[in-house]
């Protein structure tokens, strides 16, 4: 896959306004962290509703669990610090013209439970040492 940069010749043109290179600053800064808030949010609801002694959970059970995920996740505006490299702290201004998260990190990589998160349990002791993604 070719990777587009700001060099190409079809970008000559094209020049990152200060807000927008300050993002891109700061996002390729920051560590990937995992999410937990919502598997933390559904787990919480299956033991406070008795649904992990269930053989097969229904639709409307499944319904109230997305609800109560929406109304019980940290409402996330604008982030304002994250983690570099060595965890350290650093702080910026998120002058996004998009509000909202799908996460309550920074460079946050959200769990699904309810789909596959699973497929990250082998890796739940050594991901904080794995090899990086390329583009991180």
């Amino acid at each position: 896959m070719a990777q587009i940069t700001i060099k190409d010749l079809s970008l000559k043109d094209c020049n990152l306004t200060e807000r927008v290179a300050e993002l891109k600053k700061a996002y390729f800064k920051a560590m990937p962290e995992v999410c937990v808030e919502r598997p933390s949010l559904i787990t919480r609801f299956h033991l406070e509703n008795n649904l992990l002694n269930k053989d097969k959970i229904s639709i409307l059970d499944k319904a109230r669990a997305y609800r109560f995920v929406l109304e019980n996740r940290t409402p996330i505006v604008w982030h304002k610090r994250s983690y570099q490299k060595g965890m350290k702290t650093f702080e910026f201004k998120d002058n996004s013209f998009f509000a909202g998260s799908t996460t309550s990190k920074f460079k946050g990589v959200p769990l699904y439970p309810e789909f596959l998160a699973l497929t990250i349990w082998p890796e739940l002791l050594g991901i904080s040492d794995r090899t990086r993604n390329p583009f991180y």
